[in-house]
């Protein structure tokens, strides 16, 4: 195993003190320009370096700031989202009847211009049912059969007239789901883009501060540090079970009038930055 030897200064915890290192054989680290990973003889992983490692090591100082970014964004999408259960003896019942529950919410939807692809499964849960009861000091388990559980949404432009239609018709169908409405955004890309892009900005600025304050300079970005979860872009102005027990009369009102404008969402990011400082 070829090493090459590099004598440099290092400070762990005090004044300045020769330290040597040793990079890895060549077949084990990538290149980055001319970087390469250096590593001490007793065995502390020092980083990447860039520069002929025959210049020696020489002691890099950084500052590692963590920005924060906030944007608002106006909803311009609405979001249903449907739960149906039921319980059944059987399992095969129980995937019987959420098939048929599935297939009329296409009907339904399919009267306001919605494709049966449209309607998207979020979860679908099939579990044993058991109720305890006490027989004497001891508990006992019941068998009461399979329930299930089948979310789905349905998304689409923002409009509070087909809204309105859309709900009334649900809440009179035979299916009868727990629904939620919620509001999000059709573009959520761009809107995640201009987030770390503030937040990145938040770092700098931050960043800029800190070194003026301490009298030294930035220098080059050594690495970005992102989280990558997953941001939601979504306001809920309510939840509930529409469950009507009358059903529609001839001269009834054929929707509900929702007269509802949404709130800005407001979602927020961080990103860290680290630079060399001299």
């Amino acid at each position: 195993m070829k090493r090459i030897k590099v004598t440099g200064l290092y400070r762990p915890f005090g004044p300045d003190k020769p330290v040597t290192f040793f990079s890895a054989p060549s077949c084990c680290w990538p290149f980055f320009g001319t970087a390469r990973p250096l590593y001490c003889n007793r065995s502390w992983r020092i980083g990447f370096r860039a520069g002929n490692a025959k210049k020696g090591m020489i002691d890099v100082r950084t500052i590692r700031v963590t920005g924060k970014g906030m944007i608002k964004v106006k909803p311009d999408m609405m979001r249903i989202t449907l739960t149906l259960r039921g319980l059944q003896p059987e399992y095969q019942k129980a995937l019987y009847q959420s098939s048929a529950m599935t297939d009329r919410l296409k009907q339904v939807l399919s009267t306001f211009d919605f494709k049966p692809s449209d309607l998207k499964t979020l979860r679908f849960d099939i579990n044993a049912q058991y109720q305890r009861y006490k027989v004497g000091d001891e508990y006992r388990q019941q068998f009461q059969g399979y329930r299930f559980e089948h979310i789905v949404k349905v998304e689409f432009d923002a409009d509070n007239d087909r809204l309105g239609k859309v709900l009334y018709a649900l809440a009179h169908s035979e299916v009868n789901p727990e629904i939620q409405i919620s509001y999000t955004v059709k573009d959520r890309e761009a809107a995640k883009n201009e987030l770390l892009g503030k937040a990145v900005q938040d770092a700098k600025a931050k960043a800029a501060v800190l070194t003026q304050g301490a009298g030294v300079a930035l220098k080059d970005i050594q690495s970005i540090d992102y989280s990558w979860g997953q941001i939601e872009f979504e306001f809920r102005p309510m939840t509930g079970s529409l469950c009507m027990e009358d059903k529609l009369e001839s001269a009834a009102p054929s929707s509900y009038d929702l007269n509802l404008e949404p709130d800005d969402i407001e979602v927020t990011d961080t990103v860290t930055v680290t630079w060399e400082i001299q």
